[in-house]
């Protein structure tokens, strides 16, 4: 309601002044004052303005809390994610350079047995056929 409200009384008066009877001057005072409380219903006032603005800006710093908030469980949340997987593909990568390694090495043992067999091998030839050059000699 307006600082200003209406006065019956005072227009009543005022219109009797002007020179309107007393039934008339009422009857235009309380049909003047019905209107102005519609009216005075209807308007929004400054304060009806301030207590909005301070309901809206309530209500958006608490999204933006809620907002904040949910952004920092994520990032939380995506970061020991990625923990997790690089912690995994680390295990796995481990796992697969040991694997090899085992590989190699058998690979390689493998050869060098081989290799060792084919120079007794070779070794074992020469000495026959030393041998058996020898013995046709005279």
């Amino acid at each position: 309601m307006s600082a200003h409200a209406f006065n019956p009384l005072k227009a009543a008066r005022a219109f009797r002044e002007a020179g309107a009877d007393e039934k008339l001057a009422e009857a235009m005072a309380g049909a003047i004052g019905d209107a102005t409380d519609m009216v005075e219903e209807k308007l929004v006032t400054k304060a009806d303005l301030h207590a909005f603005e301070q309901r809206l800006t309530g209500s958006m710093e608490t999204l933006d809390q809620r907002t904040t908030g949910s952004m920092e469980a994520l990032d939380k949340h995506l970061t020991g994610s990625m923990e997790a997987l690089d912690q995994h593909l680390t295990g796995s990568m481990e796992a697969l350079d040991q694997r090899t390694s085992s590989a190699m090495e058998a690979l390689e043992q493998r050869m060098r047995a081989t290799l060792f067999r084919s120079l007794w091998l070779q070794t074992g030839v020469i000495i026959a056929a030393v041998t058996a050059v020898t013995k046709l000699l005279p």
